[in-house]
């Protein structure tokens, strides 16, 4: 198995509650908080509000759309790396396409695609509300389109800066968007994400943040189940099978600036009985084959959570200047039916 394992050491919780604001997805609501990351505060009880299944797509509005739809589905499909078993996720979840449009387009549960507004917005108290996401992020635009510096299209870039405060009450550097149509999510389920991006900035004054892409559990516990971090410079994999370990780490290699993270996960969410894996492929190369660890939480709760992408969260406030995320133009977020 590729990889290194270590257990993470002891965690000290900090769970603040803050106010409520609306997610513009069919009714989703999600307040930003400050629980607690593996290592950090990030959110807790107030993510439990987001549900997955409520947001379908309308089927009638997505049968019109199919055919002009066509060539762009078949686009995002070619983007990802060719690893795993892309044949068994035929159930598209949520897809972002940085390129189309002219603030890019979404679409969920394999609907029509759908335009972004204008991502030249700062937060209000935590974050704010982009039609088919919500962006986590502090009182100032941290997010923007800009020409993908290793190919062709655009990617969005998220970032953060030193002296950030992702909210009133949470004084650390965070930008990252989430969901209510990658919520929900049942254990005995299986996942593929489909994630390229590339980082620039200071990505060694990192300690163990977040970047890229998280999983983040319904319940009040404020840590997530795993998620990819940047340890010193370092990318790594890491789960935990509870909030208070053990916990598991996966490197994968050391960050450089502007280089290409081309990244598959498979996983199934569960038991390790129920067949619980995990999966992950970076640059063709897999650096994470887990098959005896349970996955998700399932011991606290029926759901496992939702995910969270195009990620940076500095709890630690170890950012020196800033440090940038630039993901697409293709994401993609399948399910296995």
């Amino acid at each position: 198995m590729a990889g290194t394992m270590r257990r993470s050491s002891t965690l000290v919780l900090l769970v603040v509650a803050l106010g409520g604001v609306a997610l513009g997805c069919s009714g989703v609501v999600e307040r930003p908080d400050g629980g607690l990351d593996a290592g950090g505060p990030t959110d807790a009880a107030a993510d439990a509000t987001v549900p997955g299944d409520d947001a379908a797509v309308d089927a009638t509005a997505a049968g019109d759309a199919a055919q002009a739809d066509a060539a762009q589905t078949d686009a995002a499909q070619t983007d990802a790396a060719v690893v795993g078993n892309p044949e068994l996720f035929t159930q598209p979840v949520f897809e972002m396409d940085f390129d189309q449009g002219a603030n890019g387009r979404y679409r969920a549960n394999g609907g029509a695609w759908e335009d972004f507004g204008s991502w030249d917005q700062a937060g209000t108290n935590g974050g704010w509300d982009n039609l088919g996401v919500w962006v986590q992020t502090t009182n100032a635009v941290r997010t923007e389109l800009v020409a993908n510096a290793l190919g062709p299209g655009r990617v969005l870039h998220t970032w953060i800066e030193a002296g950030d405060h992702w909210s009133s009450t949470a004084a650390y550097p965070r930008t990252e968007l989430t969901s209510g149509y990658t919520g929900g999510v049942p254990f005995g389920s299986e996942w593929r994400l489909e994630l390229r991006f590339y980082a620039d900035g200071d990505v060694a004054s990192t300690n163990d943040s977040i970047i890229g892409y998280q999983f983040h559990h319904n319940g009040n516990t404020g840590s997530p189940p795993f998620g990819l971090y940047l340890p010193d410079g370092t990318l790594q994999f890491s789960l935990e099978e509870n909030p208070s370990g053990p916990s598991y780490h996966y490197d994968v290699f050391a960050l450089q600036a502007t280089s290409l993270i081309d990244l598959v996960l498979e996983l199934k969410f569960g038991y390790v009985a129920d067949g619980a894996y995990v999966k992950m492929w970076v640059n063709g190369t897999q650096y994470v084959d887990m098959t005896d660890r349970n996955v998700g939480y399932p011991a606290l709760e029926a759901n496992a959570g939702y995910w969270k992408f195009c990620s940076l969260y500095d709890w630690g406030n170890n950012v020196v200047g800033s440090r940038s995320v630039y993901c697409g133009p293709i994401f993609r977020l399948l399910r296995r039916p």
